[in-house]
């Protein structure tokens, strides 16, 4: 079990979740930008996850407790692939912001990273929720 400090509950967590996450990972698409011998222009070369989608907006588990002015001012860096431990390192006001110490964002992270979630039946939320009722103590 992973403690909620700054605040957070299970059920303001959850609500962050659902206000800033659309109900699917953030990730951001690599396109090749010209045909070459293994993709054709427009392909798909690789998707990693972000902390906010600059394209639709979408916002990962951790990404959804950033604040909006720290997204707005730092959109490369949210938009860049980058573990929460080096994030919060490099913005350290950010740790006030966070749900849980650096394991457990780590693995909330992980949660929201994996693809296991397709093999449940459950919706990405209710996957995420789930994680929270599973892992979070208040």
């Amino acid at each position: 079990m992973y403690k909620l400090i700054n605040g957070y509950t299970k059920e303001s967590l959850k609500e962050l979740i659902l206000k800033h996450n659309k109900g699917k990972p953030a990730s951001y698409e690599c396109l090749a930008e010209e045909d070459d011998e293994y993709h054709c222009k427009g392909d798909v070369i690789s998707d990693y996850c972000v902390y906010f989608n600059p394209v639709d907006e979408n916002r990962c588990a951790i990404g959804c407790c950033l604040p909006d002015s720290f997204i707005e001012m730092n959109r490369s860096v949210v938009s860049d692939e980058i573990d929460v431990a080096t994030l919060v390192r490099d913005y350290p006001e950010l740790g006030e912001h966070m749900p849980f110490d650096i394991t457990g964002c780590t693995r909330f992270q992980d949660a929201h990273d994996s693809d296991g979630w397709k093999k449940t039946g459950l919706t990405f939320h209710e996957h995420l929720c789930k994680w929270i009722d599973e892992n979070a103590c208040d």
